[in-house]
């Protein structure tokens, strides 16, 4: 009899056993479920952030750059490339595709550096973690007002980078320009921009002469700091500084051409008008008449017949006496003709001239008479 009872007990502690191992095993595999079903909400909260991430203008990246680096850090290479970093900071850098705003983690990818030819600088490959503000063109970004004119709206991403949107981007159909007066409160035309966290911001610099606002509402644009959508349709890089141009359409691609912008007439200064100055007289130029300019001295002779030359070979002694008294009453007659124009010096020295040539012509004259006396008395 013990026997079977042995046996009914063993069979009832077995039944019970794998009773309790069945329950421990559901309970396993429904933990384990639970568990797989956490890493799983896990993974795509992660996979959410991340693409949330991707689709925003600021990126975490594993950068590969190459770097050159001042000599001075020859001892120190790792220092050298932390320190050309940072001058790159806040700055738009043409590798990166964006403006560095954090980097970390610096690492050579290369365990040499090169000096090329006499440069002292030295050229390494680092690889390092950084954040990067790279905007795209079609992003849809939201910013904070900063200026309102009629031509255009000034934002700002991040209270830090300027975004310009043109007067075309701006639906005119529902929002218009209202002038503000001078006689307004400073707080309907103010551009300041409130913090998220509820702090108040510094006044703007610029004055602004009116503000953008809804026509159905009235509401005004961008006011106690809400923020404005956009859609990015161009970057612009000046001095290494990254800015934005938006647009406010639905559709950037169907905006309207720049409408011209006239001229309007400048208001006068409430200044008191003072009298205005006599008008100047337009100076006449006098003409002098002309005066009349003696001739020089060698038109006058130029002006004076000229004399026929004559042959006095063959001429005998009367015949040229003869013909030089004649030459000189013509040599008397151009000396007075000219004393009408010349003054009392001019007369002066001509009568001087005149009695120096008669006293030469008439020393040669003498001895050419005596010269032909002496001829004849040879041929008597």
């Amino acid at each position: 009899m013990s026997l079977p009872n042995a046996e009914a007990s063993s069979s009832k502690h077995n039944h019970k056993h794998s009773r309790d191992a069945s329950t421990k095993v559901s309970k396993s595999k429904s933990s384990k479920h639970a568990a797989d079903s956490k890493k799983s909400s896990k993974k795509s909260s992660s996979k959410k952030t991340a693409a949330a991430a991707a689709d925003g203008p600021f990126e975490h990246r594993v950068q590969h750059m190459r770097l050159s680096v001042p000599p001075k850090f020859s001892a120190d290479w790792l220092e050298g490339v932390r320190e050309t970093l940072n001058s790159m900071l806040m700055q738009y850098v043409g590798q990166l595709g964006g403006v560095l705003l954090a980097h970390w983690e610096h690492e050579f990818a290369d365990d040499t550096v090169k000096l090329i030819n006499e440069c002292p600088f030295g050229v390494v490959e680092v690889q390092f973690h950084s954040i990067v503000w790279a905007p795209k063109v079609g992003q849809l970004l939201s910013g904070t007002h900063s200026l309102s004119s009629p031509s255009h709206l000034s934002l700002l991403f991040s209270k830090t980078f300027n975004v310009s949107i043109p007067l075309n981007h701006i639906p005119q159909d529902k929002y218009e320009f209202e002038h503000t007066d001078e006689g307004a409160d400073e707080d309907d035309m103010s551009s300041d921009d409130e913090s998220d966290d509820g702090g108040l911001s510094t006044p703007s610099a610029v004055h602004e002469v009116g503000r953008w606002k809804d026509k159905s509402t009235g509401a005004i644009l961008g006011s106690a700091g809400e923020r404005v959508a956009f859609t990015v349709i161009g970057m612009q890089v000046t001095n290494n500084m990254l800015s934005l141009t938006g647009s406010l359409l639905a559709d950037p691609s169907k905006a309207p051409a720049m409408p011209t912008v006239v001229a309007s007439a400048v208001a006068r200064s409430p200044s008191p008008d003072l009298p205005e100055p006599p008008a100047k007289r337009q100076a006449t130029a006098k003409v002098a008449a002309p005066r009349a300019t003696k001739a020089p001295a060698a038109a006058r002779k130029s002006a004076a017949p000229p004399v026929p030359e004559v042959d006095t070979s063959n001429m005998n002694a009367r015949e040229l006496k003869k013909f030089r008294k004649e030459q000189d009453k013509l040599k008397r007659d151009a000396r007075k003709a000219r004393k009408g124009d010349a003054g009392g010096g001019d007369e002066e020295k001509e009568d001087a001239d005149a009695r120096d040539l008669e006293v030469s012509t008439g020393g040669k004259r003498k001895a050419e008479d005596q010269g032909g006396e002496r001829k004849k008395k040879r041929t008597d």
